[in-house]
């Protein structure tokens, strides 16, 4: 390569490099072609200072070394940084740095192999290797916490000092078992985030142990705190279970020091004291073991301010190995055994009764008490689920001949299908067309859980014949053939409220549409039919959910064609759209809620950033009022902080647009969007293309296979934008296979 390419080439990396430093904090950074103290010859790439230490930066690429020995550049490098040192004490750069008597030399390389001998023979002067694996590193670390903690973590790397540090002293308890001395107190996580890092693997040293951060594994965690606000938790919650750490076996001196105030107690065994612990305010005081993201979610949002509620349980133990540390971390994540999923869903009907899961544990307990079925003329069948779902509180299961039914996939299935809403997921206008609706929740869910009983009572006397029922029937619905049912359920209960209006379906009505199921199911082939009984996974019982209904729609199932009034890809994409059009909302809701005042919008006082419906409705009395009402009719609680509830793909963009949000949202897009102009274009596509597909608005050339390739290649886009910012659709609640709890907030095993 031409020598005045590698050079603009070497030019940038140098430029990345400032900007690095820059992010983390770093000040008087300095350096390039005109830089160079000692002589005219002593060019330095990039200076820059933290703390008390001044680092000099030699920034190289593959380009540059070309056949190049790495080592000898070291070695020539380590000659410049020298006489630069020398230079800045004296005060090269108007005596910016005279104050400074701790200098780093570091080399900053990009896409270059390092050897272990390169570091070698350096003349006694220590470098630090900044690889690509270094930048990578931080680099996602700053992503995924913000400067303000990965700050530390950093600095710890690079042995940097406080000038001032300080102590902290706090009241504690002191336990001695087996020889190892374990602290255990309250603390704010904001007390002691500088003394704080983690030994994770990503950070390429074979003795480390723990995982990489996840940003959207810190964002439920705050949520969860900060915003799940049920009695008796209405100021906040705190986070169950302690934050295990630990000081460091081999350092020259502790960073704790003990005091007790040997106060006696009959009952206190001997290696128990209480009293006052102090850490000294240094990085790297401090390793987490375990609980890293408990205790970085506090730092996840950029601009929230500490909270009288944020207390952490803290446990230290004092001077281990990092043999001891791995070993713990493993029998802490290994050997733990998690709630079984049924207790879990069990309990959201006594915990949260009226939230959506509360309701649908309910619903479920609904299902598994009705005894029997009533239909005309005095005759009556026994509810096909009568004590056979596996309700821990509803204590042992009748007839243990047959398996009971999993809680799981009825659990998934409601909530997938939006059974507990009032609107439903196959209705794709908005409009409310959920039959069982109600406004009280016991009654919602009691007209709900009888409707699904019905629907299976009907079901047994139509197809029961069939081997697809016959494996329901048996118990044996591991292979999601329950969940599959409960998606035919919605689609029917959909379409008949099309024709009839919003009211309930009787016997009768289910029998019409499940007779058209049993022809359908009555005419597949053999090949077709293995098909549509292999349900494993969600995106085939998905597909085969699709795929009979299409079959029932082109054998004139009433009110099937708003599913299938093109072809099944582009109602595939329909269903993907409204889901897209979900996630951005809660995507930016996210991120706005966090901006200082957001919870007054309501009244106005954020006019320049709100929608122009939600804006008209809080600028007025009256129609604030009409909007309470509309929500409450629909099932949603008023709450201020949820002004989002509701809003089209249109509004969340708009919102996105404006200029108190833009700033925001733009690095974020632009990671995938060239600027804001090619972001406005692809958003109108989607939004012109969904619009066409919905709502029927708009030019039939909207939806050419060209056109529809585009939109999903945009969707994917977008996506990929909000999950490299930390941000993940809400997924299934609950595996089907393992029936355990995805916990927000305990640790998993890596």
């Amino acid at each position: 390569m031409p020598e005045t390419n590698s050079r603009q080439i070497g030019r940038v990396w140098e430029e990345k490099t400032k900007e690095f430093l820059e992010n983390y904090g770093f000040e008087k950074i300095n350096g390039g072609d005109s830089f160079c103290p000692g002589n005219p010859r002593n060019q330095i790439d990039v200076v820059a200072c933290k703390e008390n230490v001044v680092f000099i930066i030699e920034c190289k690429t593959s380009e540059e070394l070309g056949n190049g020995s790495l080592r000898s550049e070291i070695n020539k490098f380590i000659t410049k940084a020298r006489r630069a040192k020398e230079a800045l004490k004296r005060g090269y750069s108007n005596n910016e740095y005279t104050e400074y008597r701790d200098f780093r030399f570091v080399f900053a390389t990009k896409n270059i192999e390092w050897n272990c001998e390169d570091l070698v023979g350096t003349s006694g002067d220590h470098v630090y290797k900044w690889d690509n694996q270094f930048f990578d590193y931080y680099n996602l670390l700053l992503d995924c916490l913000g400067a303000r903690a990965s700050t530390p973590q950093l600095l710890g790397e690079l042995k940097v000092f406080k000038r001032n540090p300080g102590e902290l002293t706090i009241p504690a308890i002191k336990i001695t078992t087996n020889k190892i001395t374990t602290y255990n107190f309250i603390t704010s996580p904001e007390q002691i985030l500088d003394m704080c890092c983690v030994a994770r693997r990503e950070f390429k040293k074979t003795e480390y142990y723990q995982r990489m951060i996840d940003g959207n594994r810190l964002n439920k965690i705050i949520q969860y705190l900060d915003d799940n606000k049920t009695p008796p938790f209405e100021d906040g919650r705190t986070i169950p279970g302690n934050i295990i750490m630990c000081t460091h076996k081999g350092r020259n001196e502790s960073p704790l020091k003990w005091e007790s105030l040997n106060i006696a107690f009959e009952d206190l065994p001997g290696n128990i004291e209480i009293g006052a612990l102090t850490i000294e305010k240094r990085y790297r005081s401090l390793w987490i073991i375990d609980g890293q993201h408990r205790f970085f979610s506090f730092f996840k949002p950029q601009n929230r301010t500490e909270k009288e509620h944020d207390r952490i349980l803290v446990s230290v133990m004092e001077g281990l190995n990092i043999g001891q540390e791995r070993e713990i971390f493993l029998d802490v994540n290994q050997k733990q055994v998690k709630v079984p999923a049924e207790y879990i869903i069990d309990m959201y009907g006594e915990i949260n009764p009226n939230e959506l899961k509360g309701k649908i544990s309910r619903t479920i307990k609904h299902i598994n008490l009705i005894e029997k079925i009533n239909f005309s003329q005095g005759r009556s069948a026994p509810n096909f689920f009568y004590h056979k779902i596996k309700i821990p509180s509803h204590g042992a299961i009748i007839g243990r001949t047959k398996k009971p039914y999993n809680i799981v996939s009825f659990f998934n299935g409601l909530k997938k299908f939006d059974l507990l809403e009032n609107t439903t997921c196959s209705t794709l206008s908005g409009n409310r067309n959920n039959p069982f609706f109600n406004n009280r929740s016991e009654t919602f869910v009691k007209h709900l859980a009888k409707g699904i009983c019905d629907f299976f009572a009907v079901l047994e006397g139509s197809i029961k014949e069939t081997v697809f029922f016959e494996k329901l029937s048996s118990g044996r619905d591991s292979k999601g053939h329950l969940y599959i049912l409960l998606g035919i359920f919605e689609r029917i209960i959909s379409a008949y409220v099309k024709k009839k209006g919003v009211r309930k379906p009787g016997l009768g009505d289910y029998k019409k549409y499940i007779l058209i199921l049993k022809k359908y199911v009555d005419s597949i082939s053999p090949s077709s039919y293995s098909e549509i009984i292999n349900t494993s996974g969600d995106k085939n019982r998905d597909k085969t959910v699709k795929r009979i209904v299409l079959g029932m729609k082109e054998l004139g199932a009433q009110g099937f064609e708003e599913f299938n009034d093109l072809d099944p890809g582009i109602n595939e994409l329909k269903i993907t759209l409204i889901d897209f059009e979900k996630d951005m909302r809660d995507f930016l809701n996210t991120k706005i809620k966090n901006i200082e005042g957001w919870e007054n919008w309501c009244t106005g006082e954020r006019p320049d950033i709100l929608p122009d419906k939600i804006l008209e409705a809080s600028l007025n009395e009256t129609l604030l009022r009409r909007k309470i009402n509309n929500l409450t009719s629909r099932g949603i609680d008023w709450d201020p902080k949820n002004n989002y509830v509701g809003m089209t793909l249109s509004q969340t963009f708009d919102l996105m647009k404006k200029r108190n949000i833009w700033p925001i949202i733009e690095p974020i897009m632009c990671r995938e969007f060239t600027d804001k102009e090619s972001f406005e274009t692809s958003f109108k596509n989607l939004r012109d293309i969904r619009n066409k597909l919905i709502h029927g608005n708009g030019p039939d050339t909207l939806v050419t296979p060209e056109n529809l390739d585009i939109c999903e290649s945009q969707i994917k886009q977008f996506y990929k934008c909000i999950r490299q910012e930390g941000w993940e659709p809400e997924p299934e609640e609950f595996e089907e296979e393992n029936e355990e709890l995805e916990d927000p907030i305990n640790e998993e095993t890596e």
